[in-house]
């Protein structure tokens, strides 16, 4: 059962080729996730690592409480030097999460060439109140951002309230959920629930008022929006599995989820579109199939996922495109079909990774693009200093090279010309800053700074 939970809970918001240096959905994500708080999934999705690995880590956390010091990772089973540098290259001891009765200040500028952004958020969690503000400033542009949360109790029932930017989330994201990154592991939607806007990122939220009512095993949520648009689901959730009725734009949707000890089905079902499906997990292997229906178009989804002694695999099949990775402790290959929407052909798209003393190394190839880059990170007195250097010879193909840059930011470069470039990114307590530099373009220069703090506790 317990790798039943590592393996059945998905992501739904990391992928392997990010689709945008500057997408706000995984700066969103990166901003929340820390060591204290990351989820298995993601730890097991984020990084590739053992199974053995993963459970060890949580084990060890629910053994022993929080992680105070970074050293402590060292003492896991299955997690060696080469796994620790690469997950504190992307996760903080604690993240930004704010503990009760305290506030958290940050402030974020970017600037390139072509653009600059400053973004600041101020978070504060009491006991009954919560909320957050943001101010996202570019070039003639100013938006804020925010909400205020309140919770109460009224007998046996859990009154929450939100007021001002939240989201609404509820069965497969038909008629209510945030657009996710693509998952390897399931194209399963997981999310209901109701929350504030915690990050930068206003995408998939409205702003209004919003109410949860949750006692025994079920769920209301009700919002009302400033265009004078109304969202409600209801939901009950229970140790077989979960149904619910959504109403959202007018539309109504019904969906639910039905457990069979190793087996799951789930399913979403309105007027304009369909979806079913079907998960099993047999020993070291997870398989899944979907089927989608919208605009009379039907699509069929197929996951493969397993681990032997050579590595973990992972086979999907989406909208008859290709996704194959296989992945151990020191190497990984990955191969993927792309379609090319202006001549209407798959295109074929290569990264070979191999761990060596002096760094991590990629290759990549995408149709007549090639690429090499290396990326290595050490820590020094408190300072911890990642670089990279990356050469691509582009031919009209994108690809995507992993670079070292501040949390809240996605950790890969999309390069859509030649390209010869290094990068570094360096971090002391909860400052960090990094550059980017194309020598071919040096208009191209790019440059992030970032810096919180706990302003009382």
């Amino acid at each position: 059962m317990k790798w039943l939970l590592l393996f059945l809970i998905p992501t739904g918001l990391f992928a392997q080729h990010p689709p945008d240096e500057d997408s706000p959905g995984y700066q969103e994500m990166m901003d929340t996730l820390s060591l204290n708080n990351i989820k298995p999934q993601f730890l097991w999705s984020m990084f590739q690592l053992e199974k053995e690995a993963v459970f060890n880590f949580f084990e060890y956390r629910n053994a022993y409480g929080y992680f105070v010091n970074m050293e402590e990772l060292y003492f896991i089973e299955g997690i060696d030097t080469l796994i620790v540098n690469r997950i504190l290259s992307a996760l903080p001891l604690n993240g930004f999460n704010v503990p009760k009765n305290a506030a958290l200040l940050k402030a974020q500028f970017r600037h390139s060439a072509s653009s600059w952004s400053a973004n600041s958020s101020l978070i504060f969690n009491e006991k009954n109140l919560s909320g957050a503000l943001h101010t996202n400033t570019g070039f003639q542009t100013r938006d804020h951002f925010g909400y205020i949360e309140t919770k109460t109790f009224f007998r046996k029932v859990r009154i929450r309230t939100i007021f001002g930017d939240y989201a609404m989330s509820s069965g497969q994201g038909l008629l209510l959920g945030r657009t996710s990154f693509p998952n390897a592991i399931t194209s399963e939607y997981f999310a209901n629930d109701l929350r504030g806007m915690t990050g930068n990122s206003s995408i998939g939220f409205n702003r209004g008022v919003a109410i949860e009512c949750r006692w025994s095993e079920y769920r209301w949520y009700f919002g009302n929006t400033n265009k004078d648009q109304f969202q409600s689901a209801l939901m009950l959730n229970t140790d077989w599995g979960s149904a619910g009725l959504v109403l959202n734009h007018g539309q109504l949707s019904i969906h639910g989820k039905r457990f069979f000890a190793t087996t799951r089905l789930f399913a979403e079902l309105n007027a304009s579109s369909q979806l079913v499906g079907w998960n099993k997990y047999f020993n070291d292997l997870l398989i899944e199939v979907r089927m989608a229906r919208k605009d009379r178009k039907v699509s069929v989804s197929t996951y493969m996922n397993w681990q032997d002694k050579r590595g973990s695999w992972n086979f999907r099949l989406i909208e008859n495109k290709l996704k194959v990775q296989w992945s151990n402790k020191n190497s990984s290959i990955q191969y993927s079909q792309h379609k090319d929407p202006t001549k209407n052909l798959i295109t074929s798209r290569w990264r070979y990774r191999q761990v060596l003393r002096i760094g991590t190394m990629d290759l990549h190839v995408h149709a007549k693009t090639y690429g090499v880059s290396l990326m290595r990170s050490f820590t020094k007195e408190g300072l911890t200093c990642s670089w990279y250097t990356a050469f691509v010879k582009y031919d009209n193909h994108p690809v995507w090279i992993s670079t070292p840059v501040t949390s809240g930011n996605i950790g890969a470069l999309g390069v859509f010309e030649d390209y010869a470039g290094a990068g570094v990114k360096l971090r002391k307590g909860q400052l960090q800053c990094s550059t980017q530099w194309n020598a071919l373009n040096p208009k191209g220069l790019r440059f992030q700074f970032r810096w919180q703090r706990h302003l009382f506790k």
